[in-house]
């Protein structure tokens, strides 16, 4: 993962000309958020390109970090402007035989997540909370709009989950959906 210090640089303000210039500061700096942004304020003359655009959002993501969270299939994310921007957790169950693996790599990999019990990271009961505390603690989840945690584990998952949206301010977020899937508990 690399270091997200050009985020917090990031513009306060929707003005797309403040936007396109932190776009050239980030492709400069070889982060592929900058070619994303652009794409996605485009030209104004020439329409959105979905394909370019999505293939972009996978290289910003093995960038930043976040590939297996996509490729585990609990998480759905968009992204705009070079940060998700809505989030939906369902937890997936054909990937289950190899989370604890990804959990593991999680913890290694993005040092702000710290959702699995280090006393006991072969419970998978924590393995859901460890998902979404390593997105909702990762610093590209900063400008969240929209938010939807359907839950599997009643305990451990909703802690977590309860305890990273109350760590990280999301002064963006408009919609909220915290519930369980409830014939899964």
């Amino acid at each position: 993962m690399h270091d997200l210090g050009a985020a917090t640089a990031a513009p306060q303000t929707d003005e797309r000309h403040a936007w396109l210039a932190h776009a050239d500061l980030l492709t400069g700096a070889g982060d592929p958020r900058g070619e994303a942004i652009r794409l996605e304020l485009g030209d104004g003359a020439s329409g959105l390109d979905p394909v370019a655009l999505a293939a972009v959002h996978r290289d910003v993501e093995r960038y930043l970090g976040l590939e297996e969270l996509r490729e585990d299939g609990s998480w759905v994310f968009t992204w705009r402007l070079g940060f998700i921007d809505e989030a939906r957790f369902r937890l997936a169950p054909a990937t289950r035989a190899r989370r604890q693996d990804l959990v593991a790599r999680l913890r290694a990999a993005l040092p702000h997540a710290a959702a699995v019990d280090p006393a006991d990271p072969a419970d998978p009961e924590q393995w859901e909370g460890a998902l979404i505390d390593a997105l909702l603690s990762h610093p590209a989840a900063r400008r969240l709009r929209a938010l939807d945690l359907r839950l599997t584990d009643y305990h451990h998952s909703a802690e977590q989950a309860a305890v990273s949206l109350a760590a990280h301010p999301r002064p963006r977020l408009e919609r909220l959906s915290f519930g369980y899937n409830f014939e899964d508990l």
